[in-house]
């Protein structure tokens, strides 16, 4: 998808409800998705998550991802990943934009993959492991 606006203002909590913009549980038949140029946005008033991946691969170009606008309970997530997801963010913005504690840019969970580069990520990382690892564009691990 390119140039597109996503919004879900759904109202309800997660796993069953909630609002979640993109929703991605498998890989598509002609391999991963795209998505470019684009604003994905969760605007529900209780649990919200800009990208929920729990598998297949993903990749976020130039996109601004956002969950939690205006949340005010709740769980607010810009990208949460679980399973054997395989997500890569290039030149984005990963944004949890709501005030209440429960909140985080990127979350990480089962065996999912997150590469990030280039990207503004707006609230706390979780995740186990929850440390940053650093690569360039054709992947490579660099040590800082």
């Amino acid at each position: 998808m390119r140039n597109v606006r996503v919004e879900n203002g759904a109202s309800g909590t997660l796993p069953a409800a909630g609002s979640v913009a993109v929703a991605q549980n498998a890989q598509g038949a002609n391999g991963f998705t795209r998505i470019t140029d684009s604003v994905v946005w969760a605007i529900g008033p209780n649990d919200v998550i800009g990208a929920r991946i729990a598998g297949g691969s993903i990749w976020f170009v130039r996109s601004d991802v956002q969950g939690g606008v205006p949340a005010t309970s709740g769980t607010a997530a810009g990208l949460s990943t679980s399973n054997t997801a395989f997500v890569r963010v290039r030149d984005s913005r990963l944004l949890a934009n709501t005030t209440h504690p429960n909140r985080f840019g990127v979350e990480r969970t089962g065996s999912s993959t997150i590469r990030i580069n280039n990207t503004t990520i707006g609230a706390a990382i979780v995740g186990s492991p929850s440390c940053v690892y650093v690569f360039d564009l054709a992947n490579n691990p660099l040590t800082c």
